[in-house]
């Protein structure tokens, strides 16, 4: 989400907010109230890694602030625990899981969107007796908004934003030689947008750039053997902030906001990525809207973390702290 890049009141607006509410008040209404068995703290504009059946969900936008509290959600439980702080506050942070450790990437430092200047790649092993990030590498250069995800020992970060520049660029970070390369972009840049992905195949689903404006419905589908890409059916609703599965054959994304609207979306459609042109099936949606929550597929549930009840610059008095399930099983 980048809250003020497409609507120019919205930092006068947060301005006049944190005038009017002193530093260390909270308002506190449901989605700010954290429960038994929810998160220490609520938070948006995060993403998710999964790692032996636990959740990591790093930094994020709480309330008024940034945070770099690390939060780990158990599956079998449904439980939350607390992880390693991050080195620094940060948001829009991407995160991915693989070979026993938690990684984390980009982001930036503090509102309103002030790219962190020392952009890295940080690392830990929840297996440690105590375990603390560390940082692996720098970035190619400063990155936030991107997604990330681990594939065959790398690391790949898709798209984002480097200063004002949208990127439609897949990096690689190869874990075992620490080395950087690159694959084929993606024939769209953008930034906030979701993925999800298979044996063969990389989707990458809606997002923001000047460009697109602030949604978008475009899919773009990349093959890891042939490095090329290619483009499925348009969603049947804006995406920005959303989340996206694979599960038996089904690409479904689900969620989200638009900022130009307010509004925040409990929609879940999926399509038959064996016959793209049957179109987009409507499924049970979310029973509560959310954008700019972490998610993870863990079998037939995407599970949604955190997010943001309310669109834009709302979201910095309605972040959640709350595990949603979705389930992904036919609906047929």
């Amino acid at each position: 989400m980048r809250i003020f890049r497409y609507a120019p009141k919205l930092l006068a607006a947060l301005a006049a907010l944190l005038v009017v509410v002193p530093a260390g008040a909270y308002l506190i209404g449901p989605s700010l109230m954290t429960g038994a068995g929810d998160m220490s703290e609520p938070r948006s504009e995060v993403h998710a890694a999964e790692l032996d059946g636990t959740i990591y969900v790093a930094g994020g936008i709480g309330f008024q602030r940034t945070l770099k509290s690390c939060v780990a959600f158990e599956v079998a439980t449904q439980g939350f625990s607390d992880c390693p702080d991050l080195p620094r506050t940060l948001h829009h942070v991407g995160m991915a899981a693989g070979e026993g450790e938690v990684f984390a990437s980009g982001g930036y430092s503090s509102l309103p969107f002030n790219q962190d200047p020392d952009g890295a790649l940080f690392a830990f092993s929840p297996d440690d007796a105590q375990p603390q990030w560390r940082e692996l590498s720098r970035l190619p250069e400063p990155l936030g908004q991107h997604a990330m995800f681990y594939r065959d020992g790398k690391l790949w970060l898709i798209g984002g934003q480097s200063g004002d520049r949208t990127l439609g660029t897949i990096r690689t970070y190869d874990l075992a030689s620490g080395k950087w390369g690159e694959v084929t972009p993606m024939p769209t840049p953008r930034h906030s947008h979701a993925f999800a992905f298979d044996e063969d195949k990389l989707y990458v689903t809606g997002g923001r750039s000047d460009t697109l404006g602030p949604h978008a419905t475009v899919i773009e589908v990349y093959d890891f053997a042939s490095d090329s890409w290619e483009s499925l059916p348009d969603a049947p609703f804006p995406l920005a902030g959303h989340g996206a599965a694979v599960f038996e054959g089904r690409l479904h994304i689900y969620g989200g906001e638009d900022v130009t609207t307010s509004e925040v979306f409990t929609q879940h459609f999926s399509m038959d990525l064996a016959d793209p042109s049957s179109g987009w099936r409507e499924e049970v949606p979310m029973s509560a809207g959310r954008h700019g929550f972490a998610t993870w597929r863990v079998g037939d549930t995407a599970w949604i973390l955190g997010g943001g009840e309310l669109a834009g610059w709302k979201t910095l008095t309605s972040v959640t702290g709350t595990a949603i399930p979705l389930k992904l099983s036919d609906q047929e």
